[in-house]
């Protein structure tokens, strides 16, 4: 190809991504495959954890948000479904993530403190202060480590089928000589295009 061929090639396709009509947010929020969706993904995460349920209201608003400033950036290279879904997709993690970090939420899995009004010594009075301290700076977090283990496994489950075979081999402790020789695959493929893909997914549940 010439080089003013590949330049009428570039133009054509950037008049191409210029022409494409971005819907606006009322089109898209009229879309029944979008209420649908942001439904199912509330109802799903609530689902899994019920500490959620008084925020529903809250976390709908936030995805609404979240798609409206996400529209600007709709390049036309997949359908708006599937543009919408994705986004709905990768905003529940974060929104869900914050609402974990309320104090009232982070401390419903915990014990109650006041259970200590009933633990009296010989003398009558409760534990001391620093005890009760103590114990709240132990407590698990079980909401946090439960919606962590989840975005892991959603972000696991996003990876293609190769790289999910590969993460499973490095989690059971196959050495990389040794998953090389069982799928026959060079080093510089696994790291170029399995391992850079594992770290952008976990690592960007994690973080």
């Amino acid at each position: 190809m010439t080089k003013h061929n590949k330049k009428t090639v570039r133009k054509e396709a950037e008049s191409a991504v210029k022409s494409i009509r971005i819907p606006t947010f009322d089109e898209v929020y009229e879309m029944p495959h979008v209420q649908e969706s942001i439904r199912s993904l509330i109802d799903l995460n609530i689902h899994q954890f019920p500490v959620l349920a008084p925020y529903a209201d809250d976390i709908r608003q936030e995805l609404l948000i979240a798609l409206n400033k996400a529209l600007p950036n709709y390049d036309g290279r997949a359908g708006i479904k599937t543009f919408c879904r994705t986004c709905l997709e990768n905003s529940i993690a974060s929104i869900r993530r914050r609402y974990h970090r309320k104090q009232d939420l982070a401390l419903s899995y915990a014990s109650d403190i006041s259970d200590f009004d009933d633990d009296l010594d010989e003398n009558g009075k409760g534990l001391p202060p620093e005890d009760i301290r103590a114990f709240v700076s132990q407590c698990r977090n079980t909401v946090e480590e439960d919606m962590l283990r989840m975005d892991i496994n959603d972000a696991i489950q996003r990876l293609p089928k190769q790289t999910r075979v590969i993460l499973e081999k490095l989690l059971d402790g196959e050495s990389m000589t040794q998953i090389e020789n069982s799928m026959k695959l060079s080093h510089s493929t696994i790291r170029r295009k399995h391992l850079d893909v594992i770290k952008k997914e976990l690592f960007g549940t994690i973080l």
